[in-house]
């Protein structure tokens, strides 16, 4: 198991990806793994989009749904932060809290920034 991260520079509050999971997932295939978050750093700023449109809609249906899919597809690779951001965001669509859910978008857009240079520090220029 990896008991420290391959980032010591990088600040674990920050960040937190599961790069044991994401390697079981892979089966250790890294070119695999970069294939894996390069979809999800694709998809997530899309789902982002749609959260937007359904806050400014007021359609917290789908607010919640997107949430969902989110916190699905963070879990497969490992991206632990995003995945709690997305089920707080899942939760707090139920309540109808336009200021946190605002909150909680920004939040995982700065997550998903840091996801891509970590993806850069392992896979372009590891």
């Amino acid at each position: 198991m990896y008991s420290e991260s391959p980032f010591p520079s990088l600040d674990s509050s920050v960040v937190d990806i599961d790069w044991y999971q994401l390697s079981q997932l892979s089966e250790g295939n890294s070119e695999f793994e970069l294939e894996l978050l390069q979809m999800f750093t694709e998809d997530v700023p899309i789902y982002i989009e749609e959260i937007k449109t359904a806050l400014a809609n007021q359609d917290l249906v789908t607010l919640n749904r997107v949430a969902h899919q989110i916190k699905g597809s963070s879990g497969n690779v490992g991206a632990k932060k995003i995945e709690s951001l997305a089920a707080e965001l899942e939760k707090v669509s139920l309540d109808n809290s336009s200021e946190l859910i605002r909150e909680i978008i920004l939040k995982l857009a700065e997550q998903l920034e840091v996801i891509k240079q970590l993806m850069n520090q392992k896979y372009v220029n590891g």
